[in-house]
């Protein structure tokens, strides 16, 4: 499947439960204003995303079960997160502000950074809900991998919420009603398409 398709799919799996999606993308608008709350929310819209693209059936319980499940795991990812971005954007700002070649180079290699860890962004959540006790270091190992695996994949989806996150900033009701949600559908979607592609190329391997 195309990151275009998968865009497109998130897009119709929202559509399909729209009056719940509107409802928890309005949760986690709102938990953005608490440190904590943030992460646990978005452990619960993930787990919620995961059980759609597995055509199982979606809900209030399901959304709660998935809080019950992974807080825990959904509230270190997070704070590892907060930390990892605030200090790579802080980074990226101060050399950016520097003249000559050397500040010039390390702004690139945090730019590159960024860009990398926000890829790996789309693929971590979906792993943390969709495997078993993947513990955090196996998490951002599956997650680079996966990122390096499918570049071009990856940054077509990056390029695409990164876009509707800054349309959003000038029309808010997509980030009341919208775009939390359908990121979490985006991230399931591209994470249960690219391991059919993993396994599909395993398969094809010749026998050692």
């Amino acid at each position: 499947m195309s990151p275009i398709a998968v865009l497109k799919r998130a897009a119709r799996d929202w559509y399909d439960e729209a009056f719940l999606y509107v409802a928890l993308s309005a949760i986690w608008t709102l938990s953005l204003a608490t440190v904590f709350l943030m992460p646990v929310v978005t452990v619960g819209l993930f787990y919620l995303a995961h059980e759609q693209v597995h055509d199982r059936l979606v809900n209030w319980q399901k959304f709660k079960d998935g809080i019950r499940l992974h807080w825990k795991d959904g509230l270190k990812l997070g704070l590892i997160s907060y930390v990892i971005t605030a200090v790579s954007l802080v980074d990226l700002y101060f050399y950016l502000g520097r003249q000559g070649t050397a500040w010039g180079i390390l702004a690139f290699v945090w730019g590159y950074f960024i860009l990398l860890w926000l890829g790996m962004s789309i693929y971590m959540w979906p792993m943390l809900v969709g495997m078993e006790n993947p513990g955090l270091g196996l998490l951002f190992r599956n997650s680079f991998f996966m990122t390096m695996a499918y570049p071009v994949y990856t940054l077509v989806l990056l390029f695409f919420l990164i876009l509707l996150a800054a349309i959003s900033v000038l029309l808010p009701i997509l980030m009341i009603g919208f775009w939390p949600t359908w990121f979490a559908l985006v991230g399931a979607r591209a994470f249960q398409d690219r391991m059919a592609d993993v396994k599909r190329r395993k398969e094809n391997l010749p026998a050692s």
